[in-house]
């Protein structure tokens, strides 16, 4: 039997700019620093109080694509009932409150914070995800039919890094993150109120279908099935579970109207002026998916993301990293031999 190679970018859980320890952005005040104390003491003790992050982690359930006000949450063996995502319930003893049924706090640990921090945290991404509840509760009113997507797009700057986000979405696309963008993604925040999407679990990369087979063919996008009705190429995406968040960013195109412009041109030789009356299309509000994301894409390839270094990078320095037996069978290790991984899928 034969197997194909696959690149598996796990660097994402350990690396120092991704893992809480360095920012991996350009910005004045780096959030990622050592507390002064802890330096002198030698200890790495992080001043990170005002970074949040929340990690996607499941699949096809209401809260993991924000859609949803409440959903079934299993309290104990016998009881089963509707939870809303800011509220409390009890399990095992443990306090929770509903969106940790589908979302792990990831930094700060829960349980290094101190009584009352963890509600003050959990009220910023509560927030955020209120956000994202009422602009779906906004596209889905009849009402609004003639432009339902008007409350994200007024407001989504003040919730979230749009740049960003379309830096993550062109990673997912050009490197094939199949299982990256629907769920298992960081949601992070700098100022506990404008979110963006970064890395988090990326071995399987490059259109790998979770079972360890052949890719699918690319290009890939949120919308590539295998066939006519077969599974969708990222995973966590059907005909029922779709992320709201990104189904309203790809919607987003830039609003346009004609303006009507005067101008007057003197002759140089007569002076005689003529008034020259004309139509021009000029862009009112530029749009997340046809004017960020193709300036975020320019300057990203400026800046040497390119296809020619991602090819250098994937086929010649990072497979000299392997030897030939694991890359080769990295696939059928994961999710052939290993039964119990494979079981879930």
């Amino acid at each position: 039997m034969h197997f194909l190679g696959q690149y598996v970018f796990m660097d994402d859980k350990k690396s120092d700019y991704i893992y809480g320890e360095r920012s991996i952005y350009n910005i004045p005040k780096d959030p990622f620093r050592f507390l002064e104390s802890s330096k002198k003491q030698g200890e790495r003790i992080w001043d990170n109080k005002d970074v949040i992050r929340l990690e996607v982690v499941t699949v096809n359930t209401p809260f993991a694509d924000y859609r949803a006000e409440s959903e079934p949450i299993t309290i104990s063996q016998t009881e089963t009932r509707n939870v809303k995502y800011n509220e409390t319930f009890q399990r095992d003893g443990e306090t929770f409150r509903g969106w940790e049924n589908d979302f792990e706090l990831i930094y700060p640990a829960k349980e290094d914070l101190k009584d009352g921090e963890f509600d003050e945290i959990a009220t910023k991404f509560e927030s955020f995800y209120a956000w994202l509840l009422s602009t779906k509760k906004y596209f889905d009113d009849p009402a609004n039919i003639a432009d339902p997507y008007k409350k994200f797009r007024d407001e989504a700057s003040n919730h979230l890094d749009l740049y960003k986000l379309a830096a993550y979405y062109i990673d997912v696309l050009r490197l094939g993150l199949a299982d990256s963008l629907e769920r298992n993604a960081q949601l992070k925040t700098y100022d506990g109120q404008h979110w963006h999407y970064e890395p988090w679990d990326i071995d399987i990369a490059l259109g790998n279908r979770n079972t360890g087979g052949i890719a699918f063919n690319p290009p890939i996008d949120r919308n590539t099935r295998d066939g006519v009705g077969g599974d969708y190429a990222l995973s966590g995406r059907s005909s029922t579970t779709s992320n709201w968040l990104f189904d309203a960013l790809e919607a987003w195109t830039s609003t346009k109207e004609i303006q009507e412009v005067t101008k007057e041109i003197t002759d140089p030789d007569t002076g005689e002026v003529t008034t020259m009356t004309y139509e021009l299309e000029v862009i009112t509000q530029k749009g997340w998916i046809d004017y960020i994301v193709p300036a975020v894409a320019t300057a990203l390839y400026k800046a040497g993301f390119t296809y020619a270094n991602v090819l250098k990078y994937l086929d010649e320095e990072y497979q000299d990293k392997w030897c030939e037996r694991l890359y080769n069978y990295s696939g059928h290790y994961k999710y052939i031999e290993a039964s119990d991984v494979y079981a879930w899928l």
